[in-house]
């Protein structure tokens, strides 16, 4: 994979021990030079609930976080999460 996040690539998060996966929407370069992401996360659920639950606590606040810094999504390829998966299986047969 290349070293850069683009439009469009698969990326990985990870939040309170489980993993996060998104088509990045948005590429933003700020005046510091860092990329900022946007993400679509898939079947995000979870995450969602869980920003939820803190929003009923205090709804004055906003929970979660609408763009990632580099450093906080990092690219993945669907063929490697396919390797990933099918070395599992293999492991557990």
């Amino acid at each position: 994979m290349r070293g850069t996040i683009e439009i469009g690539d698969l990326v990985w998060n990870g939040h309170s021990g489980w993993l996060r996966f998104g088509t990045v929407t948005n590429k933003r370069i700020s005046d510091d030079g860092w990329a900022y992401y946007t993400v679509d996360w898939h079947n995000d659920e979870r995450y969602q609930n869980a920003q939820d639950c803190y929003s009923s606590f205090n709804s004055n606040v906003q929970y979660g976080l609408t763009e990632f810094k580099t450093g906080q999504v990092w690219g993945i390829t669907p063929e490697r999460l396919e390797q990933i998966l099918e070395s599992y299986k293999n492991h557990n047969s």
